[in-house]
């Protein structure tokens, strides 16, 4: 027993010192997400989608990742962003009426490949790459301007499909800790209508 625990951390032990130094890093950290307006006045349906347009709005979020560099510059990024809920406030364009509703937070999860293009203090980056937004909705009911009960029932469908375009920098603070600064542009493909989401989050990064 002891001869085959010997050998697995000999091996363990030759694998990490083939890897490069700073070949993986982790980060963790908060920001804004600017979320634009969607939906159309034309989708009005009386009774049935009677406050039809989304106006643009933010929210709160944190945001991690895990990243590992396997060639030259190249890498893959695997990135998690939790969305809180927000108010916003929905017209009825047949009427004047108005209501405020809480948003439904939600998290996406993405796989990007990314590029860095130095090794040095101040390090740029980009990255590409899709996955998926899993909303977490409730069944609520508002009350209007007007004193109206408005019923908001779950969509049936609650995880969608999302691709992202993003960069940033890391600045080395001391030794493999960096401080980030990270933008990203998200869009979400639901049933109803293509959401963009402009995400700018800042934190500390982990190198090694």
């Amino acid at each position: 027993m002891k001869i085959k625990t010997i050998f697995f951390f000999i091996l363990f032990t030759v694998i990490l010192s083939g890897l490069n130094a700073q070949n993986f890093n982790m980060f963790l950290g908060g920001g804004l997400n600017f979320v634009g307006q969607y939906g159309s006045v034309e989708d009005y349906v009386s009774g049935k989608n009677d406050f039809p347009v989304t106006p643009s709005h933010k929210n709160s979020l944190i945001t991690g990742s895990l990243s590992y560099s396997f060639y030259k510059n190249f890498g893959i990024l695997l990135k998690s962003s939790y969305y809180f809920k927000t108010n916003v406030m929905l017209d009825d364009p047949s009427d004047g009426d108005s209501v405020n509703i809480d948003t439904s937070p939600h998290l996406s999860l993405s796989l990007n490949i990314v590029y860095s293009l130095n090794k040095g203090r101040f390090q740029p980056f980009f990255y590409l790459g899709g996955g998926i937004d899993k909303i977490f909705p409730e069944d609520k009911v508002y009350t209007s301007k007007y004193g109206y009960e408005i019923v908001f029932l779950s969509p049936e469908r609650t995880v969608d499909p999302m691709f992202n375009l993003g960069g940033g920098f890391d600045f080395r603070i001391i030794s493999s800790f960096y401080f980030r600064i990270n933008i990203d542009y998200m869009m979400i493909f639901t049933q109803s209508a293509n959401i963009g989401n402009f995400e700018t989050s800042a934190g500390f990064c982990l190198k090694f």
